[in-house]
């Protein structure tokens, strides 16, 4: 069962853990679906990496809380 945690620590785990390719789809759906909500308010995050991807037990995603060095408005 996972825990709140981030993919990067989730993908270099020491246990066995395998994404079916419908949990794949699922997370990056959802990622891309993040990314575009923050477009619409015209933000872009500058380091979006595994490490800065939270993922809890139900597989829902989020991103840290975001301040001004990690946004940079849209121009």
């Amino acid at each position: 069962k996972l825990l709140q945690t981030d993919m990067r620590s989730l993908l270099n785990t020491d246990e066995k853990f395998e994404f079916s390719e419908e949990h794949a789809k699922y997370v990056i759906y959802n990622l891309l679906c993040a990314v575009n909500f923050m477009h619409s308010a015209n933000i872009i995050h500058r380091d979006i990496k595994p490490a800065n991807i939270l993922i809890n037990d139900s597989a829902k995603l989020g991103f840290p809380t975001l301040e001004w060095p990690d946004l940079y408005p849209r121009m």
